[in-house]
């Protein structure tokens, strides 16, 4: 009894700890972008990239294709997607310098910046829940 309940126990943190660094790194892209004008959420966002392409080329010429499809693959794609819409909210800065700058203003909706943050906040969730999944069974 008390085993499967530490096992649901760890599980359950798996979980949170996959979601809580996601998270971070997504409010970090938004934070240092907003700092930065776009510029840094940018350079992490390209760092990522090249990270990951380096991690599937190792795994691949490793492994080969296998772990690439059963173990990356599946959390890639609604990780990448979230942290590519955190570092999209953190661009909106480039309105508030264009609007210093001209005469024409362009409406910063804070609103689409919110539904993107639930919707990436959702893609985040998702990620963790299969990520833990597949590490539980490797």
């Amino acid at each position: 009894g008390s085993f499967f309940i530490l096992l649901l126990l760890l599980h359950l943190n798996c979980k949170f700890v996959v979601f809580k660094n996601n998270i971070i790194l997504a409010l970090v892209l938004i934070i240092v972008g907003n700092l930065s004008f776009g510029i840094g959420s940018s350079f992490i966002v390209i760092f990522n990239g090249v990270f990951l392409g380096n991690v599937l080329i190792s795994v691949f010429n490793k492994y080969g294709v296998n772990p690439l499809i059963t173990g990356i693959l599946p959390h890639v794609f609604p990780e990448m997607i979230a942290l590519l819409m955190a570092g999209s909210i953190s661009l909106e800065t480039q309105k508030f310098i264009y609007n210093i700058r001209h005469v024409e203003i362009r409406y910063i909706k804070l609103r689409y910046s919110l539904y993107f943050f639930i919707l990436l906040t959702c893609l985040l969730i998702l990620a963790a829940l299969i990520e833990s999944r597949l590490n539980i069974k490797l």
